[in-house]
């Protein structure tokens, strides 16, 4: 009997609801590991010949843990939580005992399922899978068919079963078999790039890409930094204790108490991992009591150092722009003690907007005088330093231009009298002698607005005798801003200035440059407020108020520097019911 003859006689589809006690009985009477049911989404199938059910297949979610399967893909743990679904598992295949033999009936109910799965599946689940997975007991069977079907073999499972409650040893050992759905399948799972529900591209936040151990890693960094406590009575090591807070603070804990809280639920394994000596976390007192005592000044020096090696290995050769702009602690001031409020200064990399160093201001002084400080540690040749009105000063932008080989671009207001009104006459009289003009616009908020920015080349003896002989442009920014229906709202202007030549940056560039320092509100002050908590947290005594933001600015930077720029969404995916998330993120899990 020809094979065509005997396929038109066979059917493979879904069981009806009506099917499903007959199709559970007769797997449970005939298959050797029976059915208990499925996790996740499923389809269960009967092959039919003739009107006779010979075959039985379920079809489920894919397995949660393939080392084989995990390397061949190039999976991530970001993008297999994000990818998974697209693998399906081929749990069950049971041809069912007949009275007369069948050539080849396996291999034709396995090709004729495999023929309609992602119609299937995509029907039921709206989802289309890429990649089927089983696996075989070479005890018991050789799986021919599947061979035959081109499945192909990639390892052996490490005999453990999944439960609800994780998993459970079972000791037999099986061979993994896949089967592409589609020829571009492991290129297409192995792609960080994917299509939201909503049709959006989003890149997957992964932070697991940057070099946690060995040479250069974060843990070697977290070693370098001194541990303040005396020699004896120190039954936890240093980093243990660094090591958990920061992936506590990377998991959304905001307190010391969702510190401990969280260490509590490290497993034996976990916390070896992270360094600790024993079977259980630090306690509470220890975390405060060394966290209070750590130098302020080393730990922000090593992270934000790391923090820039890693985005400048990941982009380009050499930092863009940097902002520089200062921020206050509002809760940790003391009333008890009488101390003030921890003020930061901050400097900020544009494009990936994390900060690469910070420094303490000091309860008898302001930002000025620590900009030159700030900056000292920075490789800063050709790139752009934004800052506000504040630090329009003659000191700090001769520094910029001579000691760092840089290009600043500063608000200019009427703090410096002389410096604006100079500005506003040269406007007044050569506007018609600009160097560069550009316009932008955007709609958002129930509004447009739009920027104009007007520059003019000025030379060295415009301003000497104002002691700004480095001045080469000043620049003008009119925004307006409008209702939808182009009533007007408002209407303002600004000068700045930069050494700049035209030919080193234009109006375009520098309005770019500008709306990047504008932008800091919202990427690092708005996220550190709202997301994290900073501005609620009464986190106060020592130098816990300066480690735990830089924790923060850590936990961002990861976030940012593994594509995700949703800092919320990426603490939700690193928080308490994905705590392993974190761990794997510092290398832990």
């Amino acid at each position: 009997m020809g094979t065509m003859k005997l396929q038109n006689r066979l059917t493979v589809r879904p069981i009806r609801t009506s099917e499903r006690d007959r199709w559970l009985q007769l797997c449970n009477e005939h298959h050797y590991l029976g059915f208990k049911g499925t996790y996740g989404y499923s389809i269960l199938y009967v092959a039919i010949f003739d009107g006779e059910w010979v075959g039985l297949i379920s079809w489920s979610a894919s397995a949660l843990a393939l080392a084989s399967r995990d390397e061949l893909i190039g999976w991530s743990v970001a993008l297999k939580q994000a990818k998974s679904n697209l693998v399906i598992n081929n749990s069950r295949f049971l041809i069912l005992p007949i009275e007369k033999k069948i050539p080849n009936l396996a291999s034709m109910i396995l090709a004729r399922n495999l023929s309609r799965i992602q119609h299937d599946w995509y029907v039921r689940h709206r989802c289309t899978p890429l990649l089927a997975e089983t696996f075989v007991d070479s005890s018991k069977f050789k799986g021919t068919c599947y061979i035959a079907a081109g499945w192909k073999e990639i390892g052996s499972t490490k005999g453990f079963k999944r439960t609800r409650e994780g998993f459970e040893e079972h000791g037999q050992i099986r061979k993994i078999l896949i089967k592409l759905l589609q020829p571009n399948a492991l290129e297409l799972l192995g792609d960080p790039h994917f299509i939201d529900a909503m049709g959006r591209e989003v890149v997957l936040f992964d932070p697991f890409l940057l070099p946690i151990e060995g040479k250069d890693s974060l843990i070697e960094t977290l070693r370098k930094i001194p541990d303040p406590r005396g020699r004896c009575g120190k039954q936890h090591s240093f980093i243990s204790i660094l090591g958990i807070t920061v992936c506590a603070m990377l998991s959304g804990a905001k307190s010391f108490k969702a510190i401990e809280d969280w260490s509590k639920k490290l497993t034996p394994v976990q916390l070896k991992r992270l360094r600790c000596r024993k079977d259980t976390p630090p306690s509470l007192t220890t975390i405060k009591e060394t966290i209070y005592r750590v130098d302020a000044d080393a730990f922000d020096r090593e992270i934000n150092n790391w923090l820039s090696r890693q985005a400048q290995s990941k982009g380009t050769s050499k930092v863009g722009a940097i902002a520089v702009d200062g921020k206050e602690l509002r809760g940790s001031y003391d009333t008890q003690k009488s101390t003030g409020r921890v003020h930061l200064l901050s400097a900020l990399m544009h494009q990936e907007k994390i900060v690469i160093a910070q420094r303490n201001i000091a309860k008898k002084t302001n930002e000025i005088p620590e900009v030159i400080p700030l900056l000292e540690s920075l490789s800063l040749e050709n790139v752009f330093v934004t800052m506000d009105a504040l630090h329009c000063q003659k000191k700090t932008l001769e520094y910029i231009h001579s000691e760092k080989k840089a290009f600043y671009v500063v608000t200019v207001k009427k703090n410096q009298k002389s410096l604006y009104q100079r500005i506003e006459a040269i406007f007044d009289l050569f506007e018609d002698q600009i160097s560069s003009k550009t316009q932008s616009s955007n709609k958002g908020h129930g509004r447009i607005e739009t920027r104009e920015a007007i520059c003019i080349e000025v030379i060295e003896k415009d301003f000497l005798d104002l002691e700004f002989p480095s001045i080469r442009q000043i620049c003008k920014i009119v925004r307006n801003s409008t209702d939808l229906k182009g009533n007007d709202l408002s209407e303002d202007s600004q000068f700045f200035i930069t050494n700049a030549t035209p030919q080193q940056a234009d109006s375009t560039s520098l309005l770019a440059i500008l709306r990047g320092h504008w932008s800091i509100e919202n990427s690092s002050h708005y996220v550190r407020d709202v997301t994290f908590g900073e501005d609620a947290s009464r986190i106060r005594s020592g130098s816990a108020p300066r480690l735990t933001a830089t924790m923060r600015n850590l936990s961002i930077g990861v976030m940012r520097l593994g594509g995700e720029n949703n800092i919320a969404k990426g603490l939700r995916d690193t928080s308490w019911g994905k705590k392993s998330e974190a761990l794997r993120a510092m290398g832990i899990a």
